[in-house]
């Protein structure tokens, strides 16, 4: 085992010893905790062990992680204050922002710089796919089923070009941006959705996915990962902890899975109104 490995493993036991694997049971009143949604509790306790330990530094209180099962769950601590603030992707706060009483205060700044993302639909330089409107009896590729930017962009692209989901010949999931390209440049789907830094990534780079697919169009620009605080925080907690995100701005550490952030900017609810109304005119 690596030392860094035999690192992460002692964080994990003294996280898990002390706030729970699975993330129910609560912390001290005086520490921090943070909700997180993964079907991997001992994993994402090791992953986010650095990210903690900053924050409790730079915040001057213990910082914990509650890790929930799925976002019911999520749902339930939030609403319940077992969870001081919450860190998930922007459907999910929309879904259960009313019901927990969640306030959005800030957003992940992702590989771009930037607290947007683009979902961006590419297809095959070489293929018959030109335009979005040249997608109907195609197969496309889409990324993790309710993503804001990998799907639910995508789906708004389409209809805003006049097409349906049945107008697909076949709709496949992916995961990650190169593996949805990789897909579509093996011939296995005949478009697909990447975030718009990915592309960028790869056109400032020259990498070959880059010269040999075209983008065909883009969804709408959507604020990224939100960080939230529930009804356990007053104004000065969300400060304190508001203040200690933006801190972070610049470290590397925070680059690094599962965040993969450049840094934080401060956010409120509103910022979110434009993924509500994809939402809404998809009829979700």
């Amino acid at each position: 085992m690596s030392a860094k490995s035999s690192y992460l493993l002692a964080l994990t036991v003294v996280a898990v010893a002390l706030f729970g694997a699975c993330g129910c049971t609560q912390s001290s009143e005086s520490g921090i905790v943070v909700g997180i949604k993964s079907s991997d509790p001992v994993g994402t306790q090791a992953q986010y062990a650095p990210f903690v330990k900053l924050m409790s530094e730079n915040t001057g209180q213990p910082v914990a992680l509650k890790v929930c099962k799925d976002t019911v769950e999520l749902r339930r601590a939030s609403a319940a204050g077992e969870v001081g603030f919450v860190i998930v992707s922007p459907t999910d706060y929309v879904a259960i922002k009313n019901p927990a009483s969640l306030e959005a205060v800030a957003t992940k700044l992702n590989k771009s710089g930037t607290p947007y993302c683009q979902g961006t639909l590419i297809a095959p330089k070489s293929g018959g796919v030109k335009t979005i409107g040249d997608l109907k009896g195609k197969r496309f590729r889409y990324g993790p089923k309710g993503s804001f930017n990998k799907y639910l962009a995508a789906r708004h692209a389409f209809k805003h070009a006049g097409l349906a989901p049945g107008d697909l010949s076949e709709a496949s999931f992916g995961t990650g941006c190169g593996g949805i390209a990789q897909t579509v440049l093996d011939g296995q789907a005949d478009a697909g959705v990447v975030c718009d830094y990915s592309w960028d990534g790869w056109v400032a780079k020259k990498d070959a996915k880059a010269d040999k697919l075209v983008v065909i169009a883009r969804g709408p620009k959507l604020r990224d990962t939100v960080v939230a605080a529930t009804v356990r925080s007053d104004s000065a907690a969300r400060e304190r902890f508001v203040g200690a995100l933006l801190a972070l701005n610049g470290n590397p550490t925070i680059l690094q899975p599962p965040l993969k952030a450049k840094g934080f900017a401060r956010s409120n609810d509103g910022d979110y109104d434009s993924l509500r109304e994809v939402i809404k005119g998809l009829g979700k």
